[in-house]
């Protein structure tokens, strides 16, 4: 688990990203704004981090919910509706997902 806050630059394939604030949490994880920098153009999006309360942290369960979290991201760009969010990336952090 690593600490996630305010100003926190992460550099992926797709653009730069740069943590605003945090917009909620669940059962497995956090969902921040953020700002992405693409080109020289800069945009407003969220990104979902896995990070799992204590109570998941038995290996099985840490296990299942990694591959879940990977087949959200990798059906969520099949998905198009003006209700459902646009992904630009999926990755790792710090060896988080």
């Amino acid at each position: 688990v690593f600490v996630l806050y305010d100003g926190l630059k992460i550099d992926g394939a797709h653009g730069s990203y740069t943590l605003i604030q945090e917009l909620g949490r669940g059962a497995i994880g956090h969902v921040w704004k953020a700002t992405r920098e693409f080109m020289r153009v800069e945009e407003e999006v969220a990104i979902k981090f896995l990070q799992p309360k204590p109570e998941f942290f038995e290996e099985t369960k840490l296990v299942d919910i990694r591959e879940r979290f990977r087949r959200e991201a990798q059906r969520g760009p099949k998905l198009q509706h003006d209700s459902i969010v646009k992904y630009f990336e999926t990755g790792e952090h710090a060896k988080v997902p």
